[in-house]
């Protein structure tokens, strides 16, 4: 874990004040920009699947988890994705010296290492951080979208969707979507990043959401399980023949948050208390 100083936080701010633009990244990356959210990312997922529930296609989704995709992330990759953008010189040499600075040692009940170079990573709660995360795998969008395999409407390609490294594909076929996960996943180990397969699941919304389909091997032979729900951004998404959004969970949260708050001053406080504690947790 790399942790940002204050006074590299009010430089970063300079940087991105000034350079905002060239930090700019592809349409169905939704995390890190201004005015764009969870939401919109959870509605662009329902518009597909409404689209093609309509027409009585069936959805096949793929949703992926990278194994500390913010820990992996490589700098000399880094440095190759600015250069393909043509960012300045001078910017260039300031983040490859700032990289360099980076140092970090273990340290063991009293004993501490030596300290060390950090080659991958980046500074958690630093400023341009997520910024320059979401340059270094928008080609796996790029990539994923180049091959114009998935879900269409009308014109227009929405074969997956991002919000920082939570990764949404979309097929309407099983073979598509196969191919969907091997295109992004050769796009991912030439960026250092791998798939982390215990987290990663195929759903099936759509009339024939209820079919058994065999398991889809990866690229290092591991199966992805087809799962009846998959969450997505805080959304807990089942599998069925329309989109559904499943609050057992919001609802378990809830009753435990109001019973452990009941359970403290249910007979001490008066009922309005009572109800405005409750609002706030």
């Amino acid at each position: 874990m790399s942790i940002s100083p204050v006074i590299s936080k009010v430089l970063e701010h300079c940087i991105l004040d000034r350079y905002e633009f060239l930090f700019e990244t592809c349409d169905n990356q939704f995390g890190f920009k201004k005015r764009l959210g969870c939401r919109d990312a959870v509605y662009t997922f329902r518009c597909v699947v409404d689209y093609y529930v309509s027409c009585g296609s069936t959805v096949n989704v793929g949703a992926l988890d990278l194994s500390k995709a913010f820990d992996k992330m490589n700098h000399h990759g880094l440095f190759i994705k600015l250069m393909e953008r043509r960012i300045p010189d001078n910017l260039l040499r300031f983040l490859e010296n700032w990289f360099s600075l980076g140092v970090t040692c273990v340290k063991w009940e009293s004993f501490m290492s030596d300290f060390f170079v950090l080659s991958s990573s980046i500074r958690q709660g630093g400023v341009l951080s997520p910024y320059l995360f979401v340059v270094y795998i928008d080609s796996v969008i790029m990539k994923v979208a180049a091959s114009n395999v998935g879900c269409h409407i009308k014109w227009i390609c929405i074969n997956i969707l991002i919000y920082a490294d939570d990764i949404l594909l979309l097929a309407p076929s099983i073979s598509a979507l196969k191919e969907l996960i091997h295109v992004c996943q050769n796009e991912l180990e030439w960026l250092d990043m791998t798939i982390n397969v215990k987290k990663s699941v195929c759903m099936r919304i759509g009339a024939r959401c209820e079919v058994d389909c065999v398991n889809i091997v990866t690229n290092n032979g591991h199966e992805l399980q087809w799962a009846k729900s998959i969450r997505y951004l805080g959304a807990y998404i089942v599998a069925a023949k329309v989109f559904t959004c499943s609050l057992d969970n919001d609802k378990r949260s809830f009753y435990r948050a109001f019973n452990l708050l009941f359970g403290k001053i249910g007979r001490i406080a008066s009922e309005d208390v009572t109800v405005q504690l409750l609002k706030t947790k």
